[in-house]
């Protein structure tokens, strides 16, 4: 197996089968996974959560988004003052819509820290911005992340990407993220071109990631350099990409995101058929099924 479908593999793990976790069901509609450690410290409250062996859903008088939302977020911010997980320490005031699929009704909104421990779907969105520079080849803006960011600080990312939070929609969040992070205006947005989805179902320390990518590509003329405007980016890098692929084999990218270059690499002909064995294994760990994942 090729070290790099070895990687895939391993950020893509199989839809946990233990006994032990529990389906998180809302209004009747299984939208997450809880783990056993997180359902035991759930179950002193009562007045928000009911929880049996098999699931961990809302009391039935939790009826509404809103109410949804702030008995749920009461409890997380009791949790993070106890400093009872990992993922609330990167609390954010930012909040994601948590639904079935993304076309259906938001059933309420928890701060982004917080949706691994229920194993929440999220969706986001990343762009690629590639040049083709006449002596190094097709090569990929890069930008290394913070080493003050909660997850994978100091790893290199897509030149920009982030997370469809409450009241945004995909090409509003890229066309946000593009300036924040990148300082890339209008003049360059009109150029974006939508290059599908990736999937990954990744499981750490933290928690539950069923996470989903937008894609964008972007064609960035040679005497464009990204700049930061949000803090939450260390440096940008043009990398030729044979190099990225290097990176992501040497451990040094966000794993969550690694599968977004991957495709670039399957979608302009940098990994084929032709030059990899391995190519079907690679192309079927890019898309895995997010969106029906707890509805079969």
């Amino acid at each position: 197996m090729s070290k790099l479908l070895k990687i895939l593999k391993q950020i893509n793990t199989p839809y946990p089968q233990s006994k032990f976790y529990r389906k998180f069901v809302v209004d009747g509609v299984q939208i997450g996974l809880v783990r056993p450690a997180v359902a035991q410290e759930l179950l002193p409250y009562k007045d928000v959560f009911e929880i049996n062996e098999n699931e961990v859903s809302l009391v039935k008088h939790l009826d509404t988004y809103d109410n949804r939302s702030a008995a749920v977020e009461d409890v997380l911010k009791q949790l993070k003052i106890k400093n009872k997980f990992i993922a609330l320490r990167g609390w954010r005031n930012e909040c994601y819509n948590v639904r079935a699929t993304y076309d259906s009704k938001p059933l309420l909104k928890m701060d982004r820290s917080s949706t691994c421990l229920f194993g929440i779907k999220n969706y986001g969105i990343n762009v690629n911005g590639y040049v083709r520079h006449p002596e190094l080849g097709l090569c990929l803006w890069l930008q290394k992340r913070s080493e003050h960011k909660q997850r994978w600080a100091g790893y290199w990312d897509t030149v920009v990407g982030g997370g469809i939070s409450t009241g945004q929609d995909v090409l509003g969040t890229v066309y946000k993220e593009c300036e924040e992070e990148a300082s890339i205006g209008a003049d360059y947005r009109k150029d974006i071109v939508s290059a599908g989805t990736v999937s990954v179902f990744y499981e750490s320390e933290e928690g539950i990631f069923p996470d989903v990518a937008f894609v964008f590509d972007l064609d960035l003329p040679l005497n464009f350099a990204p700049k930061n405007v949000d803090g939450e980016v260390d440096s940008f890098k043009l990398v030729p990409i044979r190099d990225c692929l290097k990176i992501i084999e040497d451990g040094r990218f966000n794993k969550t995101i690694l599968s977004v270059v991957v495709d670039f690499c399957v979608r302009h002909s940098v990994i084929t058929p032709h030059n990899n064995p391995y190519y079907l294994g690679i192309v079927e760990m890019l898309h895995l099924e997010i969106e029906r994942l707890y509805q079969k």
